[in-house]
Parts: structure tokens; sequence; C-alpha cells
């Protein structure tokens, strides 16, 4: 009798967080094989002893036979590469950090995963499996349904952009609607400080506010420090992952669903990103970043149809 994880459960040899400075690692994760226990022969095994335990690469000893299988995390981390390539391929222009973006805003933790890990709490299973398993054709495509927003930026240290997000009417009624928003930046970091991050990013999802007053509560606060500011809880979109949860990391990406009529928010929303300097404040630079933003509803609704006019080209 052999016994090993299901499908899409975690591998026993699989790494785990946290990454340096406390940010959440791995950002994502991919399939690199199994461990299966032998409980004959009393013992662990895996490719290529036992085959089926791991993924189908090229031998080392071609000559002798091409192909082989082999299991550990170096065969996942080239799956994950090849999901990003075949997004570069799609998008040519694209920058490192809209390539990472649109990776975490498509990745989902499977469910056997979290069935596997439902003993522990939030943060140490998003240590085991970050932002989950990429979908290349969801981080690629729009759908009738779902729509994928993008845009690459910069901003100076200790200062924030406001992006509108459209919400037509469509989106506020007839069932689940999730919208989802991921960021990905590139600060510089040295290892040898406690604070390994030279600058932080994080974003929040306003509702319900006129965008004048959203601008001056963030205007009054550039230059108070680190402390991102919040506004008030009826205007902040409840995102999860929660704040603390997300804010330290180089990529995040949380979100929020609805199945209430949310007609009262209006038919736009606004998306804040702030850049608060760490130990690089006092450097002249500017902080690349790069946003996705999705829209998804749950029935066939025609969300592509209806924003397209809208989009600026």
């Amino acid at each position: 009798e052999k016994l090993g994880p299901l499908q899409d459960e975690p591998a026993p040899f699989t790494r785990t967080g946290p990454g340096a400075g406390g940010l959440t690692k791995p950002d994502f994760v991919d399939y690199g094989g199994t461990m299966v226990f032998d409980a004959v022969a009393r013992r662990l095994q895996t490719a290529p002893r036992l085959p089926t335990a791991g993924l189908i690469t090229t031998n080392h000893d071609f000559l002798r036979q091409l192909l082989t299988s082999k299991s550990g995390t170096s065969f996942a981390a080239p799956m994950l590469a090849n999901r990003a390539a075949q997004l570069v391929r799609r998008f040519p222009d694209a920058s490192a950090n809209l390539i990472k973006a649109l990776l975490a805003n498509s990745a989902t933790v499977p469910e056997a995963s979290t069935q596997r890990l439902s003993g522990f709490d939030a943060r140490d299973q998003s240590r085991v499996h970050g932002n989950g398993l990429v979908d290349t054709l969801r981080a690629a495509f729009s759908d009738d349904h779902r729509v994928v927003y993008f845009a690459e930026d910069n901003l100076e240290m200790d200062h924030f952009a406001v992006y509108r997000v459209p919400i037509p009417a469509e989106f506020q009624t007839g069932g689940k609607r999730t919208i989802r928003v991921s960021l990905a930046y590139d600060p510089p970091v040295k290892r040898t400080r406690a604070e390994y991050t030279g600058t932080r990013m994080n974003f929040r999802l306003i509702r319900g506010c006129p965008v004048d007053h959203v601008f001056e509560h963030f205007r009054s606060r550039v230059g108070e420090g680190s402390v991102p500011p919040e506004m008030a809880g009826k205007y902040d979109c409840d995102l999860v992952p929660k704040k603390n949860a997300r804010d330290k990391n180089t990529i995040q990406s949380a979100s929020i669903s609805f199945t209430a009529d949310t007609t009262q928010y209006g038919e736009e929303y606004h998306l804040v990103v702030r850049c608060v300097g760490g130990w690089a404040m006092d450097q002249e630079i500017r902080q690349d970043f790069a946003l996705v933003v999705e829209l998804e509803h749950q029935a066939q609704v025609q969300l592509y149809a209806r924003l397209r006019p809208r989009l600026r080209t």
C-alpha cells in the first residue's frame, strides 16, 4: 500500500516562508512532483524510483534514456518560468513588474491545498502556497463576463496616485461579483539591513466617496511618515488578504466579493496606490510598479462589451 498527498495538495518537500524581512514567500506555487509512503517498504518513495511521483523531464544520461521522471522544487521553478514566458510572448513590451502582477492576479489556491492546510491560520497557509497556482490564460485574456485592466507607472517617495475603476450598472446587482487588485514593484534591497526593502507600497480600494475627498484625505498626509493613512470603514473596501497581511510584500493581491446590491456606491470606485519611503527615502528615485484590476461577474453578463468603450486607447 502506498500513501501520499492528493492532487493539488502541498508536497512533503514544499519550501515554506517567510522570506527576508517578513515578506510572504513563496510568491507562487507550481507542480514539482511528490513523495509517497510505501507501507510495505516502510519508507518514502519518489521519482525516479517511483516514476508516477514525479514530472517528466530530460535525462542527464540522454544516450541511454532520453526522458526520465524527477521530483523537487527545482522542477516547479521552471514550470512557473514557462508560464511567465507565455505572458511575455503575449505582452512583449511588458515590464517584469507587469508580468508579476498579471501572474498574481490569475493565481488561486487549489481547494485541495486549502483543505489540507485547514488546521493552520491564514498567515501560515500563505507561507506554504503564497498567491497560489497561476492560470496563464486567465492572466493573458479577459472574458465576456470578466474584465482585466492593467497599468504601469512610477511614484516618488511618499507620494500617491489615484486610479478610477469604472463599475457599470450590470456589475452592481445580479449575483456574486468579485473585484481583485494586484500590485507588483521592484524596490531596492539590502540584505545587510534589518529593513530589507528600501521602499514600501500599498493600495486601498475606495468606494462611495467623492474623488475630491479622496485626494484631500491622502494629500493632507503626504510627508507624515511611513504609516499609510486609512479612510473611514464605510469607504474602504475590506479586501482579503487584509492590509497587515499584504502590505509588506512586493507582490500584493487581494479581492472582495459582493452578493448584495451595491448601487449606492455609484459607478466609479477609486484605487489609491501609495509609495512609502523606507531607508531609500533620501535617494532621489521614482519607484516603478504595475497594477492589475479584475472585475468578474459570476452570471454571464457582457461586462467586456460594456466596459471596452470606456477604456483609454
